[in-house]
């Protein structure tokens, strides 16, 4: 006996409609609101849902969104109901997920045939193929590792940018990139936590294409949406010697942005790679973590950067077959004035070192004729290069491997995105220990060289367990906070306290740090013994020794001199810009209000009746933008105004009804997805109002769904976009519809 679930919030209904059913030889049970309907479809698992669509808390709209956007509900069938047959509903059910859509009053047999034509065609049709345990994980690890590439692009030139501008933190320049940075940390996390073969295991899932491809594009869209605009204004805006950083930002971008539209295929070409593969599974996922997807079999050897007399010149060897990866990392390590050469596979880097010598060596974990192992394993055991340092290049999934290749002899590792301080770091650490490993033959005595540089470093270094205890502090680390070296372990007991001026950062460090494993240049108010206050900045990392225990390990600088220049530098400016503004404007209103040219320009703009109701003059035509993500508004509202346009913000669909009404823009610019009332309520109201429904409204939204255009047409609006914007597309469309409202006035 099949069974129905019925969703539909009157009783009177209820009751004729499910005893009419139960006639029919059908099993009914009852939801009487949209959020009980979506937990009883998975508590339940009914044939078939009828889902009223007007129904209190949660309407059927969004309880057939959640169902059909969960794998363990989206095969069943979705007929809705509903007693208002208005234009574009049955387009809208469709587009929401509903299978199918009926009115009332119920023509009974319509709607048997209808339920009848659903329960046959879901027990013919093949349920998607749930791919094997393997196969999916083998399928996510080859996503990842091809997601990741423009990813890691996108954050390695935004911190090596932000790096560089890093004395105009107040620049809107340095506060864009940080947005881009940031949206593209949010992207490397959602793919990680997305494409996570761990969390298959560990919730015991069964996957299939479809489910885990548009789970992506949900997630990715939105930030990597806000990427590209930030790129496209900042390559409008930036200067000539950032183009070319930017420019490849922007590359990147949009390289991700096509393979994730194009993702379903994606994830087609590496399922049938697998299954032409003939390798057994375990072989095949052994292949997949030490062969790269493209080989190439060229290098590149680079010149001599242009280093400071002061920087000690040392050559590097990179062993990296991705071209962007090593690009960067080659940029990146020439910034900081080093003779850099590249080689793209395993051979080729073995040709290199015996042609010349090497100081140090950065190693990826894979690349083309030999892993990683197996090329440390040659390292060191070869007579003339056993001494060199390896930095083991890897992904954050790859942290079994790294431990691996240290205790083969690696001296450390550095993941990918690379942090631009932390790569310093690490170098010259290892640079500084190879100077101490050839200078002296016995171990002993290079230990002890090793401690004393560490004593006599300029930089104040430090060992702390977590919970505030400092382990070891050189001199510069006692000097800074004016303690005795010899007594400053024992005095301080609580770092939280002692030392942090504001408990509260503690705890933010402490966050950071044991989230992402690092934190870098983390600026705080520190007390020093004597009680004055100063200003420093810390880099440290998490650490592991022998036994298993954690602590951090950093370097802190004292930074009170630049905080107290940068204050004093910035109140100056503020202050002396206020002063320019006042004369200048002073000066420029005295002369340009007594020209003919003034009085000829107001009287033509008081004839043109450029004023808003309230009298005040208008820059141009008025755009309303109802947007919920800060950063789109933020990015497009600035771009939007700089093509002329005066902006009004709203931040959800009913302020968006409320700010039309009374500020009476030229043009609605209506996100459809916002909270509160959504784009396609909010447009209805406004179209069913006299006071607004001549205003024209192009709907905007970032999912691209078959129908959507359709129903925002029959919703009232009077155009539609997509996201990411194209601002020249857009604005065409903004102008036609202004010219179509003026020609009808």
């Amino acid at each position: 006996m099949p069974k129905l679930l019925l969703v539909e919030d009157n009783e009177v209904n209820r009751d004729m409609l499910s005893r009419r059913l139960q006639r029919r030889g059908y099993e009914v049970i009852f939801a009487p609101d949209g959020a009980d309907g979506v937990s009883k479809t998975l508590r339940d698992k009914p044939d078939l849902v009828l889902m009223d669509l007007n129904l209190p808390g949660m309407n059927g709209w969004e309880a057939t969104r959640q169902l059909k956007a969960n794998p363990q509900s989206q095969n069943i069938p979705v007929i809705a109901l509903t007693a208002y047959a208005m234009a574009g509903d049955r387009e809208k059910a469709l587009a929401a997920g509903c299978d199918e859509y009926d009115t009332k009053p119920i023509d009974l047999p319509r709607l048997v045939e209808k339920i009848e034509m659903l329960l046959q065609t879901k027990s013919q049709r093949q349920e998607p193929s749930i791919l094997q345990d393997s196969r999916i994980e083998l399928v996510l690890i080859l996503l990842r590792q091809e997601l990741c590439i423009p990813m890691n692009t996108i954050i390695g030139y935004s911190e090596m940018l932000l790096d560089e501008l890093k004395y105009q933190r107040d620049s809107t320049l340095f506060s864009d990139l940080q947005k881009i940075l940031a949206c593209g940390t949010q992207m490397l996390s959602l793919a990680n936590a997305i494409l996570n073969p761990v969390q298959l295991e560990i919730n015991k899932l069964n996957l299939n294409i479809d489910t885990f491809s548009s789970t992506i594009r949900l997630e990715l869209l939105t930030p990597l949406s806000t990427t590209i605009g930030y790129c496209e204004m900042l390559l409008e805006e930036a200067n000539a010697e950032l183009i070319p950083d930017l420019d490849k930002i922007n590359i990147a971008a949009t390289q991700l942005l096509n393979m994730i539209n194009d993702i379903t295929n994606l994830a087609e070409q590496q399922l049938q790679a697998i299954d032409v593969n003939e390798l057994d599974t375990p072989a095949l996922m052994l292949d997949a973590m030490t062969t790269p997807l493209v080989q190439n079999p060229t290098t590149t050897i680079h010149s001599l950067s242009e280093a400071g007399a002061a920087v000690a010149q040392s050559t590097l060897l990179v062993v990296d077959d991705n071209e962007t990866d090593g690009f960067l990392l080659k940029r990146q390590l020439e910034r900081q004035g080093y003779t850099v050469a590249t080689a793209t596979n395993g051979p080729l880097a073995l040709q290199m070192l015996k042609a010349m010598p090497y100081d140090l060596i950065l190693l990826d974990m894979i690349v083309p004729g030999m892993n990683g192992f197996e090329m440390i394993e040659l390292f060191k055991r070869h007579e003339d290069w056993c001494h060199i340092p390896v930095i083991v290049i890897s992904a954050l999934d790859e942290l079994d491997n790294v431990v691996r290749c240290i205790e083969m002899g690696a001296e450390d590792y550095i993941s990918k995105p690379f942090k631009p301080v932390l790569l310093r770091t690490k170098i010259a650490a290892c640079l500084q220990k190879k100077l101490l490993l050839d200078q002296q033959a016995v171990y002993l005595l290079t230990e002890e060289k090793y401690r004393n540089i560490f004593e006599n470093a300029p930089e104040g270094i430090y060992q702390s367990t977590p919970d505030g205890h400092f382990i070891s502090v050189n001199r510069a680390m006692a000097r800074i906070y004016g303690y005795d070296p010899a007594v400053m372990i024992e005095a301080v007991t609580e770092i939280s306290h002692q030392i942090y001026v504001d408990p509260n950062s503690r705890d933010e460090f402490r966050r950071q740090v044991e989230s992402q494993g690092k934190v870098t240049e983390f600026e705080y108010q520190a007390y020093r013994q004597d009680g004055d206050i100063i200003w420093v900045s810390d880099s440290a990392r998490v650490v592991q020794d022998v036994s298993g225990q954690l602590y951090y390990e950093g370097i802190v600088k004292d930074i009170t001199q630049r905080k107290l220049a940068e204050t004093a530098l910035k109140l100056q400016v503020e202050e002396l810009q206020i002063e320019i503004d006042q004369s200048k404007r002073a000066r420029q209103v005295t002369e340009i209000i007594h020209t003919d040219y003034f009085q000829q320009l107001k009287a033509e703009g008081e004839n043109l009746g450029c004023q808003d109701d309230n009298g005040r003059e208008r820059a141009g035509p008025k755009v309303l933008l109802v947007e919920d993500n800060e950063m789109n508004r933020d990015m497009l509202s600035r771009r939007l105004q700089r093509s002329g346009y005066e902006v009004e913000i709203a931040v959800d669909g009913a302020e968006g009804v409320s700010k039309t009404v009374s500020e009476k823009p030229d043009l609605v610019l209506m996100d459809m997805s916002l909270p509160v009332i959504d784009g396609w309520e909010a447009t209805q109201q406004l179209k069913a109002n006299p006071q607004t429904r001549h205003i024209p409204i192009i709907a905007l939204t970032a999912h691209v769904m078959a129908g959507d255009r359709e129903t925002a047409l029959a919703a009232g609006c009077d155009d539609y976009d997509t996201k990411p914007i194209e601002l020249p597309r857009l604005l065409g469309k903004i102008e036609t519809l202004l010219e179509k409202v003026k020609s009808y006035r």
